[in-house]
């Protein structure tokens, strides 16, 4: 395939990603909106968000196995469409008991074999060298597509005077989104280019628990853990701002819309580039994780009193620096170095212990903050730094290893040389 159209198709599941997942989160943009729409309270919008993660790690597993078994595309435009029907159902009864249905199902629609064949797809698109460059440019790309969705979005919420219509026009919207997703992924991945290589790979069989017993598998499980832990954990720099700081809520918005999309678009393919760079996605995870981690731990040092551009530098140079991990942590994938029949499940393995913050860290990094008020961002930033050292031993142990196997495999000929 050549450069060009590999980047129309990189772009097309990247424009694919960021329209199934605008309904699942759209309380990120829409939260007063949404408790108005389906009359119900704060409590009963976060069961809704768990609801949607638990059937996710459901079905991590057997969407892995699918992934393995048809067709890439197929599977995208499969659940694009049904993304779309949940929209138009969410719309058309904008009731709490059908939102709890439509969450749900959108763990199939978005979970199961959707995200493994996403990841699967970038994989593929490029070369054994040039994974974290991929994968560091679909992240851009997602960012990049988010923020286009989401300025149209809040532009058709501003055209209606009621609440509820306003949501139902942005939820009919998202729609849309998916419906051209499918359409651009239909017509831009051309599957039959990528997947020569992999029915090359299908023919040889290799147990599956056998590449289980691969230490790379779980060291890549805690990279992605610890990378998608920061991105999910430093949404909380938005209230920070105006909690600490007294930073206006309009202010506070805006700032946290560079910090989210600018960002994004412009650390993911930083961290992809240098890793294609130095030849290796590791080296650039060591140095991401290890540099975010001493800039989270100046924030102990921050206090009111702080200049406040100190504080902003201090913030969006800690999400560049994750972005730089986020974009090219599932790059990690290639150094396993598993069968393309098998990549899948491999993949769904990963995604289960590697989503697992969805569970856990957005409820317990509410509770201290209910519970300790502005203190409970230090348990947040200590909670964030234990990430980090984790993402930082993971890539140190995994590097070790990776050094280990190569040094057996050269041993391994030079015994068969010396035996000829």
């Amino acid at each position: 395939m050549k450069p060009f159209g590999k980047y129309l198709a990189l772009f097309a599941l990247a424009f694919g990603s960021a329209s199934s997942y605008a309904l699942p989160y759209i309380k990120y943009i829409f939260y007063d909106a949404l408790l108005k729409g389906l009359q119900i309270n704060n409590e009963q919008l976060g069961l809704l968000f768990t609801f949607y993660a638990g059937v996710h790690l459901c079905l991590y597993l057997p969407g892995g196995w699918m992934a393995d078994r048809f067709s890439i595309r197929k599977i995208l435009v499969f659940s694009f469409f049904g993304t779309a029907a949940l929209c138009v159902w969410l719309a058309a009864s904008m009731n709490y008991r059908s939102a709890i249905f439509v969450w749900a199902m959108l763990g199939f629609s978005t979970g199961f074999a959707y995200w493994a064949a996403t990841v699967k797809g970038v994989k593929r698109l490029g070369s054994n060298k040039g994974q974290g460059k991929m994968f560091g440019f679909f992240e851009s790309f997602t960012g990049l597509s988010m923020a286009m969705i989401l300025f149209l979005a809040l532009y058709i919420f501003s055209l209606f005077h009621s609440a509820v219509s306003s949501l139902r026009a942005v939820i009919l919207f998202y729609a849309l989104m998916n419906l051209v997703a499918a359409l651009i992924v239909s017509f831009f991945y051309k599957e039959s280019d990528v997947y020569e290589q992999e029915r090359k790979e299908e023919q040889t069989q290799v147990r599956f628990v056998s590449v289980l017993r691969k230490p790379q598998i779980w060291l890549a499980s805690l990279i992605i853990f610890s990378g998608y832990g920061l991105f999910s954990g430093e949404t909380f720099f938005t209230p920070y701002l105006t909690r600490v700081f007294g930073v206006t809520v309009g202010l506070s918005a805006i700032l946290s819309i560079i910090r989210t999309y600018v960002l994004r678009f412009m650390g993911t393919p930083v961290g992809g580039l240098l890793s294609e760079k130095t030849g290796s996605s590791l080296k650039v995870l060591l140095f991401s994780f290890s540099v975010t981690g001493i800039l989270l731990m100046a924030f102990f040092a921050v206090s009111p009193g702080t200049q406040f551009i100190v504080v902003l530098l201090l913030m969006f140079t800690a999400s560049i620096t994750t972005y730089m991990a986020f974009g090219i942590m599932w790059a990690t994938v290639e150094e396993i170095r598993v069968p393309g029949s098998m990549l899948g499940m491999v993949i769904g393995v990963t995604s289960l212990i590697g989503y697992m913050p969805d569970l856990f860290v957005h409820t317990l990094f509410g509770r201290w903050l209910d519970l300790y008020g502005n203190d409970g961002y230090r348990y947040i930033f200590s909670f964030l730094i234990l990430l980090c050292f984790i993402g930082t031993l993971s890539s140190t142990l995994f590097i070790i290893s990776l050094k280990k196997n190569r040094t057996a495999r050269k041993m391994q000929a030079e015994q068969v040389s010396h035996t000829f």
